[in-house]
């Protein structure tokens, strides 16, 4: 596959061009899939919300202003799509939770514990920091994730979640110490760092 320059490809497409948005997609898909992985830690969400992401990309694509911020504009359609769905996640709950009055929720302090304990017994430290990562709150799991995992600068964080850039980097020094803090509790900051 050649390639091509996102600006290419969108003009290509918004001139009629179909399979310039299929380069697009093959361009952006794996980056994206990920992005949704590592925020809800399950392969079919993540193809939900990559699928959602074209999808609203391909209706709205004529309408990007600076074709040079694709990547910055696909994300936040991303991000955006992902923190949907999480919110509607959370709506349900409620809504459950107040129909049956008594649940354990299963982000509770008390039910990772006993998720982290199960890792631990399997000596996957991998899936510790993942489910780590899972535990941080949104705002912080979001930058800690673009910033680790997408390779994204303070500055196209601030710019893709639509945050001033010292918010991006106190969220991302934030999301760190609690990391450190859950390692810590568990006693495996020390093993992190042999690594």
């Amino acid at each position: 596959m050649e390639n091509f320059l996102d600006k290419e490809l969108i003009v290509r497409f918004v001139n009629g061009d179909s399979e310039a948005f299929n380069i697009l997609v093959k361009k952006w898909q794996t980056p994206i899939y990920h992005l949704a992985y590592r925020y809800f830690r399950n392969e079919q969400d993540a193809k939900d919300i990559c699928q959602n992401t074209f999808i609203r990309v391909y209706k709205n694509i004529a309408r990007i202003k600076n074709m040079d911020s694709f990547p910055i504009w696909i994300h936040r359609i991303a991000v955006n799509l992902c923190k949907d769905e999480l919110s509607k996640r959370k709506k349900k709950r409620l809504y459950y939770f107040s129909k049956t009055n008594r649940e354990n929720e299963s982000n509770s302090p008390n039910n990772i514990k006993v998720e982290f304990e199960e890792e631990i017994m399997k000596n996957d430290l991998c899936n510790i920091i993942k489910k780590a990562v899972g535990s941080l709150p949104e705002e912080q799991r979001i930058v800690l994730i673009l910033k680790e995992y997408q390779g994204f600068k303070f500055t196209e964080i601030a710019e893709t979640l639509n945050i001033p850039i010292n918010t991006a980097k106190s969220r991302m020094y934030y999301a760190l110490k609690n990391i450190k803090n859950i390692l810590k509790k568990l006693q495996l900051d020390k093993e992190v760092y042999k690594r």
